[in-house]
């Protein structure tokens, strides 16, 4: 995995995006991440009326800078 530290990990590791990820009232469900230039990630959301959402896309730059991380995204 590119990078280190626990903002790195909060991002690419599907169990602690868990955590954080999603709006109120709706479920996380599940994560497939490949956290480097050109890897997928594919985000599944259940909201509150049941529908299941992907958010999914291509990271374009992941990168550690000065000591800083900081990931680029495009979706599709």
């Amino acid at each position: 995995m590119a990078g280190s530290g626990a903002g790195f990990d909060a991002c690419a590791v599907p169990a602690l995006l868990r955590h954080w990820w999603g709006r109120t009232g709706g479920r996380f469900i599940a994560a497939e991440i490949a956290l480097r230039a050109g890897g997928a990630y594919r985000i599944g959301n259940e909201l509150p009326d049941g529908a299941v959402v992907w958010i999914s896309g291509e990271f374009e730059v992941v990168e550690a800078a000065d000591g800083s991380q900081g990931v680029s995204l495009f979706s599709s």
